[in-house]
């Protein structure tokens, strides 16, 4: 089981030896023989038994657990891809916006249709699309029915031929369990029906209902949980203030229950067999349970007794949810598409835009308005954010610095009864700036990617459209950062680099000593500003 020590995470055995030193900064339990971990810089590997990495070190930015011997992981800026047991990549979904574990050989996934919904299918074992996107939501599949969505909002079922076998009618609908049922619900109250959608069990429970095993449910009557037989009638009316959700893997002879704020553990007739005490209690598996006291989790027996002390920051009990993520996002970036994206950044680099051009390419930023500025000298042409591509990249701060960016010229005013001079602020558009400073910074897919894309993509444009400049770089002490410098005998371009940002300046270094030459009224004239 994984545990926290208040620093990091490791793995303790049932009797509360620890088996893998604390070292990561998540861990899951274990699924098939391997555990999902996270390391300090956020990225994510598969350990198997006594620690030992599965494919070298971390290289995810996230990754399912495995199941059916196949789990979906997903590099920065890649496309989600599912590895076997052994490492191995078989393939990839380029198309796939999120994709789900495998269950009966098939795995959801959800992609966006050419309206722009977003829409699910299902991709069989071997990467073929086994049925195509078409619904609007969608589970796994369970004795060979999956739960799906249509357009209107209403669920039914569907066979691994994407065949329709329980009409659209449900508000909501779950898995079917070992049983072969599957609870629904109506809009107002929840049941189960069986695999040909004959109702099992009328809805009528507000709360929800969950199956533990062949013939015993947990439902709730919207306030209190108790017990029922298959056909709905209570073993143990509602009374309990929770019951826990127990899994297959888990034993069903006791159940945790809650109590005001405490937990403790009932039988099948609703006979408290440990009194409530716990602050949390998790299901028996094994003959084992987690529980939390004041003094942290530990574990006991089925008479309530500690086997393994309370010590522990957390403890994760063995269930599904505890052993990672279920699906994951693609992290696929087009990059072809980032070279006009970068466009007006690239042309802010080498010089080549004007001030009138630079604010022509970013909608919204009129030259009156950047114009009136109090401060002469400087000026912000974007202050905040800006969203210049679709993948995630927005431009922030956008400052612009030159000592005659404007002036200030004689305007006649006629107000009909009589005309005055007034003073009116012009930008010289055609100028270029002698100093900029601006940063970027990724979001979404991007999010805390801007390094890696500037190692694999952004950099060598840079360099290339640069090609006249001297290059250096430096990292900083901590390595969290790394400096790139531009320099000819004209212009130092200074960009610093960090997992989520890159911070831009420019300056020319001739026009920085020149500033503070007087500019004339008649200069303004000349069609050098709007």
């Amino acid at each position: 089981m994984a545990y926290y020590d208040g620093d990091e995470w490791g793995f303790i055995n049932p009797k509360g030896e620890i088996v893998i030193n604390p070292q990561f900064q998540r861990a899951y339990n274990f699924s098939e023989g391997f555990a999902l971990v996270q390391d300090s810089e956020g990225l994510y590997g598969f350990i198997d038994s006594e620690g030992v990495f599965q494919s070298g070190e971390p290289s995810f930015s996230a990754a399912t657990y495995f199941s059916e011997g196949l789990a979906w992981t997903v590099k920065p800026l890649q496309a989600p891809t599912c590895t076997d047991d052994s490492g191995n990549i078989l393939f990839s979904c380029e198309t796939c916006e999120y994709v789900g574990n495998y269950s009966e050989g098939l795995a959801w996934f959800t992609e966006k249709s050419d309206d722009k919904e977003t829409k699910y299918g299902y991709i069989n074992n071997k990467g073929e699309i086994e049925i195509n996107a078409q619904f609007y939501d969608a589970g796994n599949f369970k004795n060979g029915l999956a739960p799906v969505k249509n357009k209107k909002g209403k669920y039914g079922y569907i066979n691994s031929k994407g065949e329709l076998k329980i009409n659209y009618q449900f508000e909501d609908a779950s898995l079917f369990n070992e049983q072969g049922l599957a609870v629904v619900y109506d809009g107002k109250k929840w049941g189960w029906i069986d695999t040909d959608g004959k109702y099992e069990c009328n809805p009528q429970f507000k709360g929800g209902a969950r199956a533990i095993d062949d013939d015993l449910w947990i439902v709730s009557d919207g306030e209190k949980y108790g017990l029922t037989t298959n056909d709905g009638k209570y073993i143990v009316n509602p009374q309990f203030d929770g019951i826990w959700l127990t899994e297959p893997n888990q034993d069903h002879d006791l159940l945790p229950f809650e109590d005001g704020n405490e937990w403790g553990y009932i039988d099948k007739d609703g006979k408290i067999v440990i009194n409530a005490q716990f602050e949390a209690a998790f299901p028996f598996v094994n003959g084992l349970a987690v529980v939390k006291s004041s003094n942290g989790f530990g574990i006991i027996d089925k008479e309530g007794k500690y086997t393994v002390n309370p010590q522990f920051d957390k403890l994760l009990e063995i269930s599904n949810s505890n052993k990672g993520a279920s699906f994951i996002q693609s992290k696929y970036v087009d990059l072809s598409s980032l070279s006009q994206d970068f466009s007006t950044i690239y042309g802010i680099l080498d010089g080549s835009l004007s001030i009138g051009e630079i604010l022509d390419s970013l909608e919204g930023v009129s030259p009156d308005a950047f114009v009136s500025s109090y401060y002469p000298k400087y000026q912000s042409a974007i202050y905040g954010s800006k969203l210049i591509s679709e993948a995630g990249i927005y431009l922030n701060d956008l400052s612009i610095y030159n000592g005659d960016l404007r002036t200030t010229v004689q305007e006649t005013v006629s107000s009909g009864w009589y005309t005055y001079r007034s003073e009116k602020k012009v930008l010289f558009t055609d100028k270029k700036p002698s100093k900029l400073k601006f940063s970027i910074r990724g979001s979404g897919k991007l999010y805390k990617n801007i390094r890696h894309l500037f190692d694999i993509s952004i950099l060598s444009g840079i360099q290339s459209l640069l090609s006249g400049y001297d290059f250096t770089e430096s990292n900083s002490d901590e390595e969290k950062s790394i400096t790139y410098t531009f320099t000819n005998s004209t212009d130092v371009i200074t960009i610093v680099v960090d997992d989520n940002n890159a911070y831009f300046e420019r300056t020319n270094r001739i026009d920085e000593e020149a500033e503070g030459e007087e500019v004339t009224e008649e200069d303004a004239t000349e069609g050098n500003f709007d």
